[in-house]
């Protein structure tokens, strides 16, 4: 048997009394429905906080396809490119292509930290990081696939990913803001 405060007197009491022996309050029924309450309380918070960590697990593998998609097709494109239709001559170097396929990575990098971020304001930071990485990497693409004729080719394989960076992004911001609304409620 434990000892409990009485809710209106503040005097101890037994937690299996009905009533406070000091002043009559009733205590079981108040405390088991409070209990209960709070116990959805907890649960649906733990619902949304799943729903909330399922976005941004999705916005990161969208993220991670979106990343393969284009490294793959730029370095596709660079290395098959026989007319010299690119025209950026720091690609033609291997730091050039490494800092490209690095750039393309980000989305990714800033998608994965912000998933695995634990607190509140690391995942705030994060989620305007990825946010930025990806659109980024779309007008990167914009920009690229309009001044390279050779690109237009590989559209669908350009396209795509600025599909999946811009709903990676949209899911970042969706899964942070769940996650701040649950941190506020608890």
């Amino acid at each position: 048997m434990a000892m409990i405060n009485c809710p209106e007197c503040g005097k101890e009491i037994s937690d299996k009394a009905k009533a406070c022996i000091h002043c009559g309050c009733p205590i079981n029924e108040e405390s088991n429905e409070t209990k209960d309450n709070g116990q959805r309380i907890l649960t649906v918070i733990e619902d949304k906080k799943a729903s909330a960590k399922k976005k941004l697990f999705i916005s990161t593998i969208l993220s991670l396809v979106g990343s393969v998609l284009i490294v793959s097709a730029m370095i596709m494109m660079l290395f098959n490119a026989t007319d010299n239709s690119v025209d950026f001559d720091f690609l033609d170097s291997d730091a050039g292509a490494f800092l490209l396929v690095v750039f393309f990575l980000l989305p990714f990098v800033f998608t994965l930290l912000l998933y695995l971020a634990k607190k509140n304001t690391k995942r705030k930071i994060m989620c305007v990081i990825s946010v930025i990485a990806c659109v980024v990497g779309t007008c990167f693409l914009l920009w690229f696939n309009s001044l390279n004729s050779a690109a237009l080719c590989f559209a669908p394989v350009f396209y795509s990913p600025m599909a999946l960076f811009i709903v990676s992004a949209l899911l970042n911001i969706i899964g942070t803001k769940e996650y701040s609304s649950n941190d506020e409620q608890k």
